[in-house]
């Protein structure tokens, strides 16, 4: 989603400080500790976290399972569909939604 050209990524959340020092030092984003203080940022509006399956796979001893193509470009679409529905005060057509495999 970074190389979109309506897309900016802004921040990042992790829990290890080595890992935001990289972010701030290569993006410039900001960085937070939690996904709290991520969600409280004024200059974030929109967040998309990554590593639910993985979380879910170790804590339930399950398998791995990874989103594909399809799954990106709903995403990416339901994002985009959210801030031109803002600007532009009307409902959006989405015609990338996919369901849930999971």
């Amino acid at each position: 989603m970074a190389a979109h050209p309506h897309i900016k990524v802004t921040a990042a959340t992790d829990i290890r400080p080595e890992a935001l020092d990289r972010f701030a030092s290569k993006f410039g984003w900001e960085t937070y500790l939690s996904v709290e203080g991520l969600c409280r940022s004024r200059d974030v509006d929109i967040v998309r976290t990554i590593g639910g399956g993985l979380v879910s796979a170790w804590t339930n001893d399950a398998p791995l399972t990874f989103n594909d193509g399809g799954w990106g470009r709903a995403t990416l679409e339901a994002c985009l569909a959210i801030r031109d529905s803002s600007r532009q005060g009307r409902e959006p057509q989405m015609t990338r939604q996919v369901p849930y495999s999971g």
